[in-house]
């Protein structure tokens, strides 16, 4: 058999709050990365759009960013003049 037997109901009980909890884990961590994918998409998209393609330095620290920073740099791209600006480096 692959899955060992439930031997009463406490222990199924047991048993599904735990793949509850690993649902929810996944699914959140799931989510939030793909907000913060999504973010970084459009944070590249209006800085090539405004200051052309960028170099590798860029996009690394782009790739690695928080959410927060990824919103802020979106809001500077619009005031910005310089690549520079964007990332507080005026």
């Amino acid at each position: 058999m692959l899955v060992a037997e439930l031997t009463d109901l406490d222990e199924f009980k047991h048993v599904e709050a735990k793949v509850q909890t690993w649902n929810e884990h996944f699914y959140d961590t799931g989510k939030t990365e793909g907000i913060v994918e999504g973010e970084a998409k459009v944070v590249l998209r209006l800085l090539d759009r405004k200051f052309g393609p960028l170099d590798d330095s860029a996009l690394t620290r782009i790739r690695s960013a928080t959410a927060d920073q990824l919103l802020e740099w979106a809001d500077r791209v619009l005031r910005a003049d310089r690549l520079e600006e964007v990332f507080g480096r005026a």
